[in-house]
């Protein structure tokens, strides 16, 4: 019903419309409220010296109870009455007022709990001590204190409660503003541009030395070397192949050689012929050469062996020519390969490409720094947004009049 007539009472207010600029509502609502304040820190005051006096009057009458002596003399007696008052001044002096009136209220509630935790024997010792009604009539005083106070921080404090909060919320607006500020600092000392330039320039270095007559010559280099290899390999393959070919009549040949009267010159070569191996063969071209003719007239062989042998024969006798060429091309396959070995082409071209790479580097961690600046900017604001409405909010529930806010 209170938030209905509160509603209706703002809608069909005669007052203006109160504008407020947000970034000064601490103090607008610090001055349209200020004898509300002051009025609630009063009363704030008052109940606290009573709820001090009610503890006081609680310690006088705890006070008489430590002169009681059982008229008796039941020891047992005079013992319990002398721990309920230890006890109960334990949970006085354990006791403490703060300028903060809700926690004030949560201590006095906390006291009453303590103090009013009588044991049954404790009960019957306070009622022979005829202090049992007045201990009493304080504990209801404090818990009407209590109710009191409970309904003065629902309502009457309430103004109170919100200046600090919005005086908080705004101080905070202003802490998180000047965050934002700093960091906006940093994002603005990050630049791109420069970096981005530099790394358009350094591609282009890289692109027109790979287009420069140093490197060309190197790139010229390094196909010339792999034509060497093909052309040594070609050769190989020339020789690997005419003896593939000769290969099922030499094995024939030398089985004959090793088990009949057949009789072969220079069998170390022929079985090296067979057995395909090449370097060894490269090693005695002469004697190679000198071999040969044998093989066209000896043995019992087919025809078709025969011939491939004779094909063979042909393809081989140019060996030690092949072997002169083989020892040419390597040399200039040692030389090449020199010259590309201490050829600055490729160390420059590296150095550029570093050189790129390490700006490419520096770019990705300076756009990823002002990535993170924009993310934490962007959560601050958040947070300002949010504090902004909660402001707003706090402020509205003060008044009975429609609030403008300007920014």
């Amino acid at each position: 019903m209170f938030t209905v007539m509160k509603f209706f009472k703002k809608i069909f207010s005669s007052q203006e419309p109160l504008k407020i600029e947000l970034k000064n509502a601490d103090q607008a609502f610090n001055e349209h409220k200020k004898e509300e304040i002051k009025k609630a820190d009063a009363k704030a005051s008052e109940i606290r010296d009573k709820a001090s006096q009610k503890v006081e009057g609680l310690k006088e009458v705890l006070e008489e109870i430590s002169d009681f002596q059982d008229e008796k003399g039941r020891k047992a007696v005079n013992d319990i009455a002398e721990n309920l008052v230890r006890d109960r001044k334990k949970v006085i002096e354990n006791f403490s007022l703060t300028e903060d009136p809700e926690e004030n209220l949560k201590r006095l509630k906390n006291f009453m709990l303590d103090f009013q935790d009588v044991k049954r024997k404790e009960a019957a010792v306070l009622e022979i001590t005829s202090k049992e009604k007045e201990i009493g009539r304080y504990m209801k005083e404090t818990q009407d204190l209590i109710e009191e106070f409970e309904n003065f921080i629902e309502n009457g404090y309430a103004p109170v409660k919100r200046n600090s909060e919005i005086n908080r919320k705004i101080t905070e607006i202003d802490r998180i503003s000047e965050k934002i500020e700093d960091l906006e600092g940093e994002k603005e000392k990050i630049q791109l541009k420069p970096l981005k330039n530099e790394i358009s320039d350094k591609r282009d270095e890289l692109q027109i030395y790979r287009r420069s007559e140093e490197f060309s010559e190197y790139e010229g280099l390094k196909e010339q070397l792999e034509e060497k290899h093909k052309e040594k390999e070609k050769i190989l393959n020339e020789i690997e192949l005419a003896i593939s070919k000769m290969q099922r009549g030499l094995k024939k040949l030398v089985y004959q050689s090793e088990n009949s009267d057949l009789v072969l010159e220079n069998s170390q070569i022929i079985k090296d012929l067979r057995d395909g191996r090449t370097e060894a063969l490269l090693e005695h071209p002469s004697k190679v050469k000198k071999s040969l003719p044998q093989l066209e007239q000896k043995g019992e062989i087919s025809d078709v062996q025969r011939k491939k042998l004779e094909t063979g024969v042909k393809k081989l006798n140019d060996l030690s020519e092949k072997k002169i060429r083989i020892e040419e091309i390597e040399d200039e396959i040692d030389s090449l390969e020199s010259r590309i070995e201490n050829h600055p082409g490729p160390q420059k071209l590296e150095k550029l490409r570093e050189d790129l790479e390490e700006l490419e580097e520096d770019l990705e961690e300076e756009e990823s720094k002002r990535e993170d600046l924009n993310s934490e900017i962007d959560d601050l604001e958040e947070q300002v947004e949010k504090l902004k409405l909660e402001t707003k909010e706090i402020f509205r529930a003060g008044f009975d009049r429609e609030i403008n806010f300007k920014a």
